[in-house]
């Protein structure tokens, strides 16, 4: 962990900032600030946009969303003396998982001294260069150490925010989007845990020891025993718009499915009453008998795959074999073209997906409700029905009946594709959250070793996760009706960044007290006076750019006919009037004095 950190630099902090979005406090008024700088005004401070990844957009989704509301009612719990607002240390923790910083520690240098960003997040020039208090001043004066407060402060007071505090905030996340209709009304989830692994230094985690198969020098596979420690973060997850819906975080050694029906009401009512539940895709540690049984009965369709010594998957496997045999019952067959190869010899080859869907199997004992496989050995007993569907062939690959995958479901089978298919979206949770979270967002990277601190962090980063992805999905929107004819090309999440960080390369965030505006980097030199050739094709022409922030107007209401005054009047005009200032009238207006 040491070593990761060691090598962040800040280049990589901005390039995360990009990645991500960030936070701030000050209030945009774009007209406000161009006209400042068009009479002449005094300007605070001036940042390149790129320089902290600024998008703008996202905080004007999140006001607009109801957000703050939400953050305002985070506090901590006995703390008895503070020198900054609890809300800033909220936002300042936010402001470290967007910028992708890992360590607390690393924090004076690759944060707390970005003085955008911190003037953003609301703390003064005078507070960013000295310190909100003479309190670790002596830490500051170390070579890098700038900001307003130590890292050591924001550590021990944002591990303050009780559990039930920061699980709320995620829930009423996940409700207020639900509110904005973010959710379709009838929506497919995905259920899976994920391991967070820390070391045994860690006050409060758990641990098991599992068998792990490894090669001893010589290329043979043995078995070993292995004891890791840590935690396991369960989440219902909506793939589609990789929005979590509910999170538990539990001791690695308990089994998740002892906690699966549970999450699943979690986030039933997370989204209700504006959407609904009525698929549920799972892995097969998620499989125990009760719960699909409960699912079965509240709507809710599943799909598991089986174990592969259960009865239940060797009779599917049977009579898949035997549906295959006779060509009948219901059987579905993909043809996919995949590409092999480079160059010249590359080639086109057709593979093939075979499954077998098995209709109202009855040898699943525990398939029922509580108690319901107590008399399974008598001769009387008789299961409850199941569907199955029987992967035989997976683009051209078939192992043999005793191996293939069999999928247990509730879903009518007529149509056993459907079901295969359904279960491959599973793979969205791994590749879109959990492996997102630990690389991207360092869900892993608590502010102190201790079960507190890992709690308040996996939950408040996955509320800014879904945050970020639900801004991400609104933009998408918001642009599409924007270009209504144009198609707009499906994004991966590198290349969503790169195109974040090419619209603000030529721009900047220029701040007035608190106040901020974000401009072309052409349009500060045509409202400063400055005559540009050439401006970019986003910003607009010189007119237009006087005409989007309201200054033709402000110059129209004042306007003299100027041609025919002779050049003494006219320059004791400007020497004695601030408002007649030649280089500021509209370029057509402007004069050239002879």
């Amino acid at each position: 962990m040491s070593k990761k950190i060691q090598k962040q630099t800040e280049a990589d902090v901005n390039e995360n900032t990009v990645k991500k979005l960030s936070w701030r406090m000050a209030e945009r008024d774009d007209k406000k600030v161009a006209r400042q700088i068009y009479e002449g005004g005094e300007i605070d401070e001036v940042y390149g946009l790129d320089e902290c990844g600024l998008l703008d957009g996202f905080y004007s989704y999140l006001e607009e969303k109801g957000v703050f509301v939400l953050l305002e009612k985070i506090s901590g719990a006995g703390i008895k003396r503070v020198m900054v607002p609890f809300f800033q240390f909220v936002h300042l923790y936010m402001l470290k998982i967007l910028f992708g910083v890992e360590a607390i520690s690393a924090l004076p240098q690759l944060l707390f001294s970005n003085e955008g960003a911190m003037r953003l997040a609301g703390f003064n020039a005078r507070e960013i260069e000295n310190g909100v208090c003479e309190r670790g001043k002596k830490k500051k004066q170390q070579p890098g150490n700038r900001g307003p407060i130590c890292d050591d402060a924001l550590a021990r007071n944002i591990v303050k925010i009780p559990l039930t505090v920061i699980e709320q905030f995620f829930n009423a996340v996940v409700k207020l989007l639900a509110k904005q209709g973010v959710f379709p009304e009838r929506l497919a989830a995905v259920i899976d845990p994920t391991d967070i692994q820390t070391t045994e230094k860690y006050k409060g985690c758990g641990s098991v020891t599992r068998k792990k198969r490894v090669r001893d020098k010589e290329g043979k596979l043995n078995e070993i025993e292995i004891t890791v420690w840590g935690w396991k973060l369960m989440v219902v997850f909506y793939g589609k718009k990789k929005l979590p819906l509910a999170a538990k975080l539990l001791k690695i050694q308990n089994h998740e499915s002892k906690y699966t029906i549970e999450l699943i009401k979690l986030a039933q009512k997370n989204i209700a009453p504006y959407s609904k539940i009525v698929r549920i895709v799972m892995d097969r540690g998620h499989l125990d008998g009760e719960d699909l049984w409960w699912l079965a009965k509240a709507g809710i369709e599943f799909v598991i795959p089986a174990k592969g010594n259960m009865d239940v998957a060797i009779d599917a496997r049977a009579l898949a074999e035997e549906a295959l045999k006779r060509n009948g019952g219901y059987i579905q067959t993909r043809i996919k073209k995949i590409r092999r190869g480079n160059g010249k010899n590359s080639y086109v080859e057709k593979v093939r997906t075979t499954v077998v869907g098995i209709k109202g199997l009855t040898t699943y004992d525990q398939y029922g409700p509580a108690g319901w496989d107590k008399d399974a050995t008598k001769k009387t007993f008789r299961g409850n029905k199941i569907n199955t569907a029987v992967v035989c062939e997976w683009e051209g690959k078939n192992y043999g009946r005793d191996k293939w995958t069999v999928y247990l479901t509730n879903m009518r089978i007529n149509k056993p594709l459907k079901a295969f298919d359904d279960y491959d979206e599973r793979s969205i949770i791994e590749n879109c959250l959990f492996k997102e979270a630990k690389t991207g967002w360092h869900i892993k990277h608590a502010p102190e070793k201790t079960e507190e601190a890992m709690l308040m962090h996996v939950f408040f980063t996955l509320a800014v996760f879904g945050l970020t992805n639900a801004y991400r999905e609104w933009s998408k929107e918001q642009e599409a009706e924007e270009l209504i004819d144009e198609e707009i090309p499906a994004m991966g999440i590198r290349r969503w960044r790169q195109e974040i960080k090419r619209k603000g390369k030529n721009k900047a965030i220029v701040f007035i007290e608190d106040t901020y505006g974000i401009f072309y980097l052409a349009e500060i030199m045509i409202l400063s006076g400055v005559r540009v050739k050439k401006t970019p094709r986003a910003a607009g022409t010189s007119q237009e750019i006087l005409r989007r922030y309201g200054l033709d107007l402000f110059i129209s209401q004042e306007r003299l006919n100027l041609h025919n005054i002779p050049r003494n009047l006219l320059l004791s005009l400007y020497s004695g009037s601030a408002k007649l200032n030649l280089n500021r009238l509209p370029l057509a207006e402007r004069l050239t004095v002879d």
